[in-house]
């Protein structure tokens, strides 16, 4: 693992699936490099009498490293990516926002689902049209606005700025824009980024009940749920928003009628469905 010069907190390195990965701070950025599929690894490999890994997590989420080991949901995993490829294929005067919503209580995998199953999966089956995906990874936190900017730091790492200051410059740019009502700077920055025609970029927001269990600042979280929903919304076709959300907190999302339409609209069944013992 080779680290970044002038940076502690980002590593660059290559995972499970063969795509690029820029980590740090419980964010990720995979590039995604689009492959003909190819034959999954054997998930336990085991010579004479040796036992292989043991691939169960207990109650940890499989993570993106372990997707070889994930199995049992291929169905929903299927699902996901078409229902991924139909946001792509709407004809841009339909104007649906480009927001993939994953829905389902405390612990019934919604996190590994997307970490092990579909990320992979878009790794392995390519998106018509498009040549590969930049795929980030965030947990909002106590401050989403914060977490979004230390994203967007990691994705526009050409110049010679420091992570901490490109990410405070971010932060502080969010919340001016806002204070203007304008909840575009999100889209602004990402049509700056060199492959962004080619290489549209998937957000992934793990958890994202905790703008709302984390988050005290109503204002933070505005500010994040309008950038995020105004991104996805653009013509361009730029950005691509995935959410994990726990059901107990739909309530909340409520108070965003776009949020709210955006999740109440999927065009496929958002519910993750518990295992059963097949």
């Amino acid at each position: 693992m080779d680290e970044l010069p002038d940076n502690r907190s980002i590593h660059i390195k290559g995972d499970a699936i063969g795509s690029a990965i820029i980590s740090g701070d419980q964010n990720t950025v995979y590039i995604v490099y689009q492959k003909e599929e190819r034959v999954p690894a054997t998930r336990l490999e085991a010579s004479n009498n040796e036992v292989g890994p043991n691939p169960y997590k207990g109650l940890s989420a499989f993570q993106e490293k372990d997707a070889a080991n994930y199995f049992g949901r291929e169905v929903q995993i299927a699902r996901l990516w078409k229902a991924f490829q139909r946001l792509y294929d709407q004809p841009t005067a339909n104007k649906q926002l480009r927001f993939l919503p994953i829905v389902g209580p405390s612990g019934c995998g919604k996190s590994s689902l997307v970490r092990a199953g579909l990320i992979p999966e878009l790794s392995k089956k390519p998106i018509y049209g498009k040549e590969n995906l930049k795929v980030v990874v965030m947990v909002p936190g106590e401050s989403p606005v914060r977490s979004l900017s230390g994203i967007l730091a990691k994705l526009t790492q050409e110049d010679s700025l420091p992570e901490i200051t490109k990410k405070q410059s971010y932060e502080a740019a969010f919340r001016a824009s806002a204070a203007e009502e304008k909840f575009d700077y999100l889209q602004s920055v990402v049509e700056t980024l060199s492959d962004i025609q080619t290489t549209p970029l998937v957000i992934f927001v793990d958890q994202f009940e905790e703008v709302y269990s984390l988050c005290q600042d109503s204002s933070d979280r505005h500010i994040f749920i309008e950038n995020l929903l105004r991104a996805s919304a653009s013509a361009t076709g730029y950005v691509t928003v995935v959410a994990t959300i726990r059901s107990d907190f739909l309530s909340k999302t409520q108070q965003h009628p776009l949020l709210n339409q955006a999740i109440g609209s999927a065009s496929y069944n958002p519910v993750v469905q518990a295992m059963h013992p097949d």
